[in-house]
C-alpha cells in the first residue's frame, strides 16, 4: 500500500506546494512508527510468557489468578502506549509542526497523531496475537490494516479531496 500510495498522491498532489508536506508528514509517520516499533514484541513475549501452561508456569507453583494479574497489566501497559505514541505526534506538531507541515501544521499534525495511534493500536493486537500463537488472527490483522487504509485512500481519491485526508 505504501508503495501505490508513494506512485500514487504526485498525480493527486501535483505541485511542490501541496506534495511537499505530504512526502514531509510521510516521512514524520515512518519516523515515529519506527520508534514505537518495539511494542508490538515486547507484547508478543509478554503474552507468550503468561499464557497458561507455558514454559514460565510449568513447575513455577503459579496460580490462576497471576495469569490473570499479567493480563490486567498488559491491558494497562497497552493503553499507556497508545497514549505516549499521541503525545509524540502531538510534541513534534506542537514543536516542529510549521517547518515540517506548514500552514496545515494541526490538520497533519492530528493525522500524525492519529496514525501513531492507529500504529499503536496495530503493534497491540498483533503482539497478543502472534504472543497467544494465534497467527491466523495476527496475518488477518495485518491484512485488514492495509485493506481499510487503502480503503479510504481509494475514497479519498474518489471524492476529490486534498492532502489532509490522504494524510
Amino acid at each position: 500500500i505504501g508503495y501505490v500510495l508513494q506512485i500514487l498522491v504526485p498525480l493527486w498532489l501535483d505541485t511542490p506546494e501541496t506534495y511537499v508536506p505530504f512526502a514531509v508528514f510521510w516521512a514524520t509517520t515512518f519516523l515515529l512508527v519506527s520508534m514505537i516499533s518495539g511494542v508490538q514484541q515486547e507484547i508478543s513475549r509478554a503474552v507468550h510468557l503468561r499464557a497458561p501452561n507455558s514454559a514460565a508456569d510449568r513447575g513455577s507453583g503459579s496460580t490462576a489468578d497471576e495469569p490473570r494479574a499479567a493480563g490486567d497489566a498488559l491491558v494497562r501497559s497497552s493503553i499507556v502506549f497508545v497514549i505516549i505514541a499521541a503525545m509524540i505526534a502531538i510534541l513534534v506538531t506542537a514543536v516542529g509542526g510549521v517547518s515540517l507541515f506548514g500552514a496545515q501544521q494541526w490538520e497533519l499534525g492530528g493525522a500524525l497523531a492519529l496514525a501513531c495511534v492507529g500504529y499503536a493500536l496495530v503493534a497491540v493486537l498483533s503482539g497478543m496475537f502472534y504472543g497467544a500463537e494465534a497467527y491466523a488472527l495476527a496475518a488477518g490483522t495485518t491484512v485488514l490494516d492495509a485493506l481499510l487504509r487503502f480503503g479510504m485512500l481509494l475514497t479519498i481519491a474518489l471524492l476529490g479531496l486534498g492532502l489532509v485526508p490522504i494524510a
